[in-house]
């Protein structure tokens, strides 16, 4: 499949969805019968939408409306672009992925159930989909593929990059996407702050939970009342260590915060707390 150009299209969307209805319907259809008039030959083969800093995946509603392209019209494809990645990293983040039908879904979550012996048909993630590849492509990676993509620029397309190059490369020196997105990034940094709060407080409700148990349990043998009495000391001491670790997250928050009011090297210091 060759994909020359792209339209837009009237339909209903959010920041990680898309979906169509009769109005876009309607309006593909003129769209491409008024270029037919005017001698293109060129017909749509699919669709895209973007997932602004959320990378490149299908989501439910994504799977749904591939499926019933493909149903329609094949072949049909959709591609995914994540325009903030794009500017943040300099490297354009797109992919293409098309829908497994849904008796072969069916059959390969059977066969693998089968191999496993476990059959959860109430559970919303099959257990046969990697965590890597939930990770990455969503809950519903099961129920679709990436397609490989090659970019090839054309005479026409080298000329107007080298226009667009000549007139606003003087910009590259003088902007910077840390600035440019800096409510995004405000936004992900407490995101984040709340993750990790969350997770210490759990943590220390889970590790507060089992010390009192083993203080019961070795309470009721009073030959070891002194070693339970010691287990409280170690109860005050994780105390301790939680609020420690809650006033360092809390430091990072606002070292971050201050890289994104400044500009500074916030990007590097994200990539390396999502890659760890």
């Amino acid at each position: 499949m060759v994909v020359t150009s792209a339209f837009a299209l009237p339909v209903d969307a959010s920041e990680v969805e898309c979906a169509m209805n009769d109005a876009s319907q309607l309006y593909m259809l003129d769209y491409l019968q008024y270029h037919q008039r005017c001698g293109s030959q060129e017909g749509c083969i699919g669709w895209y939408h973007s997932h602004p800093g959320y990378t490149c995946f299908l989501s439910g509603t994504d799977v749904s409306t591939q499926q019933l392209g493909q149903k329609a019209q094949d072949p049909w494809l959709a591609i995914v672009i994540d325009p903030v990645r794009t500017i943040s990293t300099g490297r354009l983040d797109m992919k293409a992925f098309r829908t497994f039908s849904e008796e072969y879904a069916a059959s390969l979550q059977e066969a693998h159930q089968q191999v496993r012996g476990r059959h959860r048909k109430n559970s919303t993630t099959p257990t046969w989909v990697s965590s890597d590849r939930i990770k990455e492509y969503g809950i519903h990676a099961h129920r679709y593929y990436e397609l490989p993509i090659t970019l090839v620029c054309s005479k026409s397309d080298e000329a107007l990059l080298d226009s667009l190059w000549s007139r606003f490369w003087a910009l590259t020196f003088c902007s910077n996407p840390l600035t440019t997105n800096r409510q995004l990034m405000t936004q992900q940094i407490h995101q984040l702050t709340d993750v990790l709060e969350s997770e210490l407080a759990c943590g220390h409700k889970k590790g507060v939970k089992d010390d009192e148990c083993q203080f019961y349990n070795k309470s009721q043998n009073r030959e070891q009342y002194s070693d339970a009495v010691g287990n409280g000391d170690e109860t005050h001491v994780s105390s301790e260590a939680f609020k420690e670790k809650n006033l360092h997250a809390r430091h990072l928050v606002s070292a971050l915060d201050s890289e994104v009011a400044l500009g500074g090297t916030l990007l590097v210091v994200k990539n390396c707390v999502f890659q760890a």
